[in-house]
């Protein structure tokens, strides 16, 4: 995770003074009061009798009296930090994506309907952790997939626009509701070009004009510039945006397919910066390991011990080998995908002396840290013992 994600992420739930810090740690520079205005009070917001804000009071109008969608929006449906992810995220650093910016088919029966070809380069870059992705690469995110990632959208609405404000990269999105039409033959764009009218209280944007080379989700589900986007959006009460999104690309797709999204306003906030591109370093890395196969390979810290890795998509397999005789440990349940890795290596070998001085009971050595294309950094403790943390540097000594 880039650190200009992590710092956005946390300014949501810290206190106000460790905020400041963070605030001017990654600026370095003082903060006044209102740094950056990431806790200003949002004006205008109906409160209940009790004070608090009442985000289910009727959406606001705009002077023509259509709904205003003015605020700052991000996807109401999050991914659960579990287990599994708080091996790779500490659990509160993320304001959290949709789990359909991974895969927008997840609730699809059958999944996306792909024509043959588009399911077979979904299944490579799947295979090669989607080392590709323009958001890998710091490129412009493209909708759909905007209202889903873990980043802010700000809806700047007036009766003959809507501009959407994108925190990442200081991307933009105008939406015109002029009357004009689609451009004809438009030069191929990040977002396409987008018009609207209105069905009742209900926006309808339609939307071409795109590159042919886009993603619409992580798992590199393609976009090309024959797609069109039908955006219906409305604000049923105050603190909700809902969407109903179509995709008609004929291109990719057998039929056209639709998502239905939820946006929850963030209240007393603001946009912050955050450049992709500055002192990024991911992508490199992430090829130099897609090209040398992961971590498969032989691996030391440069003791007697060899870690014996296998990788096979994110799945991470092996075994610890030490001198004759000493017991072969297997390494289980290991993942590595954008450059972190997370693994499990099990003691169940009853005449492990580790297993014996642990009252013959199995355990496992917990192991989680970054890897690169040559070197792994790992960190963990044991299960079922006393806690014994520890650290390793490994260093590749062979790709087999």
């Amino acid at each position: 995770m880039r650190s200009v994600d992590k710092v956005e992420r946390q300014k949501r739930n810290m206190r106000p003074d460790v905020l400041v810090f963070v605030i001017i740690a990654a600026l370095g520079a003082p903060a006044p009061g209102f740094g950056q205005w990431v806790r200003y009070p949002t004006a205008g917001v109906p409160k209940k009798a009790d004070g608090t804000s009442d985000l289910a009071a009727p959406a606001p109008r705009l002077p023509d009296g259509k709904p205003d969608f003015s605020g700052i929006w991000h996807t109401a449906r999050i991914i659960p930090c579990d287990a599994d992810l708080s091996r790779f995220i500490n659990c509160g650093n993320e304001i959290g994506g949709s789990p359909l910016a991974r895969n927008f088919g997840l609730d699809m029966a059958g999944g996306l309907p792909y024509q043959p070809w588009a399911a077979a380069l979904v299944k490579q870059r799947t295979a090669d952790q989607g080392v590709d992705d323009p958001h890998v690469r710091c490129l412009p995110d493209n909708p759909p997939r905007t209202w889903v990632m873990p980043h802010l959208t700000k809806a700047v609405h007036t009766p003959k626009l809507l501009v959407l404000l994108y925190e990442v990269n200081a991307m933009y999105r105008q939406i015109f509701i002029d009357g004009r039409p689609l451009p004809q033959d438009p030069n191929p764009g990040w977002t396409g070009y987008s018009t609207a009218r209105w069905e009742g209280d209900t926006l309808v944007v339609q939307t071409a004009g795109f590159r042919n080379d886009l993603w619409a989700d992580m798992s590199g589900s393609p976009l090309s510039d024959a797609a069109r986007l039908i955006e219906r959006i409305r604000r049923p009460n105050y603190g909700t945006l809902d969407l109903e999104v179509t995709v008609d690309d004929p291109k990719v797709y057998t039929k056209p397919w639709t998502v239905k999204l939820t946006q929850r306003l963030e209240l007393d906030t603001e946009l912050i910066d955050e450049i992709c591109l500055e002192n990024e370093k991911s992508y490199e890395r992430m090829r130099a390991v897609r090209a040398s196969g992961g971590v498969s390979g032989r691996w030391s810290a440069g003791g007697d011990s060899v870690f014996v890795l296998r990788q096979d998509g994110d799945v991470v397999t092996g075994q610890i080998q030490g001198k004759a005789g000493e017991p072969v440990y297997k390494v289980v349940d290991g993942a590595a995908r954008d450059g972190r890795i997370h693994f499990f290596v099990l003691h169940d070998d009853p005449d492990d002396p580790e297993v014996k001085a642990n009252g013959g009971n199995a355990f496992h050595n917990i192991a989680t840290g970054t890897f690169s294309e040559n070197e792994i950094d790992i960190s963990g403790s044991r299960e079922n013992t006393n806690i014994r943390e520890y650290h390793m540097v490994l260093k590749r000594i062979s790709d087999k």
